[in-house]
């Protein structure tokens, strides 16, 4: 009956903080889980009835959130954006580069300002369930280059020293904000055992919570997109825009634009729209505006997510048009 390496002890501590982990995953994930967690909207999430859950939210620098998001947005208005990052819906009306696709990436700005607005914050951290740590971290590494696992970033490592009530006992019950794909964090965050990120989750991490990436979009927030649903004419059959990086997205793009060219299939039935870019600048001119694309995938009836550039990296593919 012994755990080499392990007393018994020691094991009931682990299994007793696994346990404590997973109750607290669930209950992060009732309170996120409605349909506007990441459209960037006003008002919070509904407490689904936990009003007896206590979330206490670490007092940072700015630099570890608001200062982030403020750099974010600055440089993409100098890049020519018509957006903020985050803080209001908008739709951009020209693709900006190393902004506009990292739009996806701000859901920790929309859910950090849905839980402080959710009546679940305490200034007693002797009464907290949750420690929040209002550390942005995928806008951090997005800032630092987002490079595999944010090797740019200082501020991952600095975070540690403000963090007053982490401990080995406390440490199942700080909920950290990483909404990039996990490969993407730092290395001591992606190991926090309560972490918010766009996923793969692996196997052994019960505290690590996929959420959907952010919806900044003015079209796609939630009554918006209810109101204008019926209303949109799906004349276009496939739509697709991506890189073909790979023979099988490349077999994909060509089968495509070979039909839209062809006639194929017949009229009636819709048009083909298929947008390449890539890395290669003979490929591309670039993405259209993102307005422009958001229109054209309302009017499609189907939007083929083709495998990503590399599989085996736990990249998500996921739309809702």
């Amino acid at each position: 009956d012994r755990v080499p390496g392990r007393s018994k002890r020691s094991m009931a501590v682990h299994v007793a903080r696994r346990s404590s982990a997973v109750a607290w995953a669930a209950v992060i994930a009732i309170v996120l889980a409605n349909a506007s967690l990441t459209a960037c909207t006003d008002g919070p999430p509904a407490s689904s009835g936990l009003d007896n859950l206590h979330i206490f939210v670490y007092d940072l620098p700015d630099a570890f959130h608001s200062g982030l998001v403020q750099q974010m947005t600055q440089s993409a208005q100098a890049a020519g954006s018509n957006c903020d990052f985050m803080a209001s819906p908008c739709t951009e009306t020209q693709w900006v580069r190393d902004f506009s696709s990292s739009r996806q990436l701000g859901a920790e700005v929309i859910i950090l300002n849905k839980i402080l607005k959710s009546g679940l914050v305490v200034t007693d951290p002797k009464l907290a369930d949750i420690f929040l740590v209002p550390y942005l971290a995928a806008t951090d590494c997005r800032l630092s280059g987002y490079f595999w696992r944010c090797l740019g970033s200082d501020l991952s490592v600095q975070i540690f020293h403000h963090l007053t009530y982490y401990g080995h006992l406390t440490r199942h019950r700080h909920l950290f904000l990483g909404t990039a794909d996990i490969h993407s964090l730092p290395v001591i965050i992606q190991s926090q055992p309560l972490l918010l990120s766009l996923g793969a989750r692996s196997r052994g991490h019960p505290g690590h919570i996929v959420v959907p990436p952010s919806v900044a979009d003015a079209e796609l927030q939630p009554t918006a997109f209810q109101r204008a649903a019926a209303d949109v004419e799906r004349d276009i059959l496939f739509w697709l825009a991506g890189a073909s990086n790979n023979l099988l997205r490349w077999l994909i793009f060509q089968e495509l634009i070979e039909a839209g060219m062809s006639g194929t299939p017949p009229h009636e039935t819709g048009r083909i729209v298929v947008h390449v870019s890539g890395r290669d600048i003979r490929q591309s001119s670039g993405p259209p505006p993102p307005r422009q694309m958001l229109t054209e995938m309302r009017h499609a009836q189907l939007c083929p997510a083709p495998p990503a550039e590399n599989s085996n990296a736990g990249t998500k593919r996921m739309f809702d048009v």
